[in-house]
């Protein structure tokens, strides 16, 4: 039926009948004219909907489309700009922090408190408290933990260096533990490196036979500055270690 209705395009249709008078003919003609033309009038008023719909499509100057494109171009272009100068600022503060780093880590001759000699880093103990003074073998037990020993003086040079740096404290008996003792099985004095006494620095004041540990004592003349004592007694002490380079 919708593809007859389609059809129809301002036909008139005219019917006919025996029996009817020209007045009725008039009015059906009347009728059927007006409702084609009717339809007609539907078709019209749809028709332009359609071709409106078809018009419908977008339209973009391309003006505007060049300039979207030149923002985004030079939006990309600031980021950029902006990550290559912070990622050049990060890399000047790495290389002035690992600049620094070298220049902290320099190799030091002896750890900090000690002080170098030749070939050697020395330590003194320098508390004025008796309760801080050690025996002869706590003493060395001390310098150990350092990977030191009590001093082997085995020069003039290293007696003078020593003498140079003790000072005197509380009684003229009290001094420093050197690695000297003859409290070996052979009772021979002997450094604790074990290697034998050959070269000595004994005061001439007397001591006691009983007395197996070496001191170096402060005011007295650096060729003549040892003296011995009882290894509990408690005093001041020295340590020695080798230097990780010889200074100049």
């Amino acid at each position: 039926m919708e593809a007859m209705e389609d059809e129809l395009n301002y036909e008139v249709v005219l019917f006919k009948t025996h029996g009817t008078s020209t007045q009725e003919g008039r009015d059906v003609e009347k009728s059927v004219y007006a409702a084609v033309k009717y339809k007609e009038e539907e078709t019209d008023e749809i028709s332009p909907i359609s071709d409106k719909k078809k018009k419908c499509l977008p339209y973009i100057p391309l003006w505007l489309v060049t300039v979207g494109l030149g923002i985004l171009c030079v939006i990309l272009i600031s980021v950029i700009i902006a990550l290559c100068c912070h990622f050049i600022s990060v890399n000047v503060r790495l290389w002035s922090k690992l600049s620094s780093l070298e220049r902290q880590t320099v190799c030091k001759p002896c750890l900090d408190g000690w002080l170098p000699f030749q070939s050697s880093c020395y330590w003194f103990a320098d508390s004025g408290f008796s309760l801080h003074w050690k025996t002869w073998e706590e003493s060395q037990s001390h310098c150990r933990y350092y990977q030191a020993h009590l001093v082997t003086i085995e020069s003039q040079e290293e007696q003078e260096f020593i003498n140079n740096h003790t000072e005197f404290y509380h009684d003229e008996n009290h001094g420093y533990w050197i690695g000297l003792t003859d409290n070996t099985a052979d009772r021979q004095w002997r450094w604790v490196s074990g290697s034998p006494l050959t070269l000595s620095f004994w005061t001439t004041r007397r001591s006691y036979s009983s007395f197996r540990c070496g001191l170096s004592k402060a005011r007295g003349r650096a060729g003549a500055s040892w003296g011995k004592a009882s290894c509990s007694m408690k005093n001041r002490w020295m340590c020695e270690s080798k230097a990780l380079t010889k200074p100049d």
